[in-house]
Parts: C-alpha cells; sequence; structure tokens
C-alpha cells in the first residue's frame, strides 16, 4: 500500500475536498495520512461564512513529528488551502521532504472570479508554489491567474495550450492537466504531450457540480501511485469524474453544495482494486 499525504480543507458537512479524497484513494488501495490545511464548518460557498479553524502550527508541528519517525509518503495531494501565508510555509517545508509524486490541485477559483476570501497574494504564493509540484490540475480560470492572465470567461482552446506551454517552459517538471475544458461539445480535461494538445471528456450535463475538480485530482494522484502512465492514469481520472457526475445529476441545486455522490464509484474503484491484486 502506498502512503499518500492528502493537504486540503476539512470541509466537516461536505463530502468534498479531503472528505472525498480520503475514501477514493482508500478503495484504490492506498493508505491516506490527512493534514487538514484548515477546518472549515462546511465549504465556501453556498452556505454563508463558514467557521473556520487555521492549523498552521498543527501542520509544522506534525511534519516535524512525522520526521523523526522517518515517515516516506510516495505521493502527495495538496488542495485547497486557502491564504498566501501557510502556502509559503508548505513550499518551504516541502523543499526539504522527498516526495517523487506531487500533485497540486490550485484551488483559487471559478468561472472567472477568486473564491470568497482569496486574494492577489494567493495567486503570487500559489505561483511559487509550482515549484513543489509534479502534475497540477487547475481549472481553465485557475490556469489564467497562474500565467497572469485572468480569463472572465472559457478561453479559446489555443489560449488554455499557450498558457500551459508558459507554465512548463518556466517548471519543465510539471505536467499541466486542465480541467472544466469545453471543447467539441464535450467537457473534459486537456493536457499536453511532446506539445500536442490532449484531450479527453464527455458529454456535459447540465447545472453545477461541487466538487469534481477535488475527486478529479484525487483520483489521479491514486492511478499515479498504481503505476499508470501520465495520459492513461487522466483519462482513468477523468472517467471517474464523469461517473460520479452522472450519479449525482438528479441531485437538487442544494443538495449539490454537499459534493458528488461517490457511493457507485468507490464500488467499482474497490472491483478494480481487487482485480488488479489478482
Amino acid at each position: 500500500m502506498a502512503k499518500a499525504l492528502i493537504m486540503e480543507d476539512l470541509s466537516a458537512l461536505n463530502q468534498i475536498s479531503s472528505l472525498a479524497a480520503v475514501p477514493l484513494l482508500t478503495a484504490q488501495g492506498h493508505q491516506p495520512a490527512l493534514l487538514p490545511t484548515v477546518m472549515l464548518s462546511t465549504q465556501t460557498e453556498g452556505f454563508g461564512q463558514p467557521a473556520q479553524q487555521a492549523l498552521t502550527t498543527f501542520i509544522d508541528a506534525t511534519l516535524q513529528h512525522w520526521q523523526t519517525l522517518a515517515v516516506n509518503f510516495a505521493g502527495l495531494l495538496i488542495g485547497y488551502v486557502g491564504n498566501a501565508q501557510l502556502l509559503m510555509q508548505l513550499r518551504k517545508r516541502l523543499a526539504t521532504m522527498t516526495i517523487p509524486i506531487r500533485v497540486l490541485d490550485p484551488v483559487l477559483g471559478d468561472n472567472g472570479k477568486l473564491y470568497p476570501g482569496l486574494t492577489s497574494a494567493t495567486v503570487t504564493a500559489m505561483q511559487q508554489m509550482l515549484s513543489q509540484a509534479t502534475v497540477i490540475t487547475p481549472n481553465w480560470t485557475e490556469l489564467g491567474w497562474l500565467v497572469n492572465q485572468p480569463w472572465q470567461r472559457q478561453p479559446a482552446i489555443s489560449d488554455l495550450q499557450r498558457a500551459m506551454q508558459t507554465i512548463q517552459a518556466c517548471h519543465p517538471q510539471l505536467t499541466v492537466v486542465v480541467t472544466g475544458v469545453h471543447y467539441e461539445r464535450q467537457v473534459g480535461c486537456a493536457w499536453l504531450e511532446a506539445d500536442q494538445l490532449r484531450f479527453i471528456g464527455a458529454p456535459p450535463i447540465p447545472g453545477h457540480f461541487y466538487g469534481t475538480g477535488d475527486v478529479f485530482a484525487a483520483l489521479l494522484l491514486g492511478y499515479l501511485l498504481c503505476d499508470y502512465p501520465i495520459a492513461k492514469a487522466i483519462q482513468a481520472a477523468q472517467a471517474g469524474v464523469a461517473f460520479a457526475v452522472a450519479a449525482s445529476r438528479t441531485c437538487t441545486a442544494t443538495e449539490r453544495l454537499d459534493g458528488l455522490r461517490l457511493t457507485a464509484l468507490l464500488q467499482q474503484l474497490a472491483k478494480e482494486g481487487i482485480q488488479n491484486e489478482k
């Protein structure tokens, strides 16, 4: 079992972020370790102002403790962090750690806008965090912020490709996978292979589904830890998200605030894990 370190918010009421990542990685046969970046009473959208507890001191103390225990992680998932100061702290700490696979979901915003409470300082700190990742999974809005080109609506596919190339020119170690891309009447993700654009998607289902990026990033890390080549891992993670979205299509707008319905996906992942063991 590969140990995977999950560092993102713990939204106590909703099945998103870490409360989605832990069961997904477990179902894939891995051993997740959870180190929340912030405790939230709810997710930051749709529930008013959530109660929150910063965990900066706890995070640093935990990582120091694990260091004394010689704990090693095969993979890392970083999601919502929520403030620039903690992002800078994590960047410095991660520079001293040896973790081969590092998936960073640069959670900044969606639909052309920053999430509540995030600022330009958070964007700058996230740009600096790219040096500590091997794979990043921004949506198209976040990709724009990362290259200082905020888009108010989804840009042309050629603009996405140039933005990905800009990031990879500065960070050659990175694979950039852009989620939430609408292309050829499908919605899915885009990435580059040998500087050529690749895309995989599914027919869109009307409405907004919260937590799709969280699920995609967790699945992607899980498949990479299963030694999938990057293209196969992206395709499998995208298929998992499409499966979960389809399972959630009958949910009301209020129910969707809690995240995707994951039961069927978890059952499917568990079956895949049993088959792989055989």
